[in-house]
């Protein structure tokens, strides 16, 4: 983890909701201590638009019946962070998580990687996981653009197991379970994420990484005992696409979504992969 900035993958669920808050009654507020919800809230035709997130979320389908996430797997390859002269602020990662999705959520259980520009040398990669809203950890992983990443979270009563493997150098990362009394399984996530920059109780996304493209696969949840990938008919699924809130680009830190991505493509036929793609701001329109 860099040091000149607390980086935090979950932040944010600050700007994750698009839907109508109007229409559902949702005022976007954080849970107590968090940073204050800003406004992003918007619906892009089928796809829920965020302004650090990316990917797919799957949730219960059945209001009657609570449904219980207690594991989310999936892999894809470390992109390549491509860093120009006025990048040295930019970030991006890719990581699978329980939790966090519910405007109402105070807890998020997540691993994954990540890519940092770095103003003196080639971007910076590594694995970090995170149970939020404890601080994300970091590992002293040796991680390559092109290397396979598989990852794993799996939750028993209040014990989360994490794990993140590098299959291209067969490593193994972390194997970690760890105690966390609060916890959300009301969700699933895939996600491409642009990291936040957070002092006290503020907190921002920073400039997204171009990482060009991220495809993930073998995608896959379990819910009250039952396995299956994102198009499992068991929950629903959500498409996510980050678009930068305008706000953030003025913001007092001085940093800004400056990019965003296009929707995540159509799931594969096994409902297990699909890619994301960073754009410009300029192309963003053109999604």
């Amino acid at each position: 983890m860099i040091s000149r900035r607390h980086v935090s993958f979950a932040a944010t669920i600050v700007g994750l909701f698009a839907l109508s808050a109007a229409a559902f009654g949702i005022d976007g507020a954080l849970a107590a201590g968090g940073p204050q919800a800003r406004p992003p809230l918007m619906l892009r035709l089928a796809t829920q638009s965020s302004t650090n997130w990316a990917g797919y979320a799957v949730t219960g389908s059945d209001a009657t019946n609570a449904t219980a996430f207690t594991s989310v797997a999936g892999s894809w390859t470390q992109a390549k962070a491509t860093c120009g002269e006025n990048d040295d602020a930019s970030s991006s990662s890719a990581w699978v998580g329980i939790g966090g999705y519910s405007p109402n959520s105070n807890a998020l259980e997540q691993i994954g990687t990540g890519a940092d520009c770095d103003p003196s040398g080639p971007p910076a990669y590594y694995a970090w996981y995170e149970l939020y809203p404890a601080p994300p950890v970091s590992f002293a992983m040796k991680i390559a653009p092109g290397d396979m990443i598989s990852t794993l979270v799996t939750i028993s009563g209040s014990m989360v197991t994490l794990e993140v493997r590098n299959l291209t150098r067969g490593t193994l990362a972390a194997d970690r379970t760890l105690v966390h009394s609060a916890l959300d399984l009301s969700s699933a996530e895939w996600i491409a994420e642009a990291p936040s920059w957070c002092w006290e109780s503020f907190c921002s996304p920073l400039p997204l990484a171009d990482f060009g493209s991220l495809s993930f696969s073998k995608a896959t949840a379990t819910a009250n005992g039952h396995a299956g990938p994102i198009t499992d008919p068991s929950w629903t699924k959500v498409p996510i696409q980050l678009i930068p809130d305008a706000a953030d680009e003025q913001s007092d830190a001085g940093f800004g979504s400056v990019a965003g991505t296009c929707a995540p493509l159509l799931l594969g036929s096994s409902g297990q992969a699909f890619t994301v793609s960073w754009k410009s701001v300029a192309a963003l329109d053109g999604c």
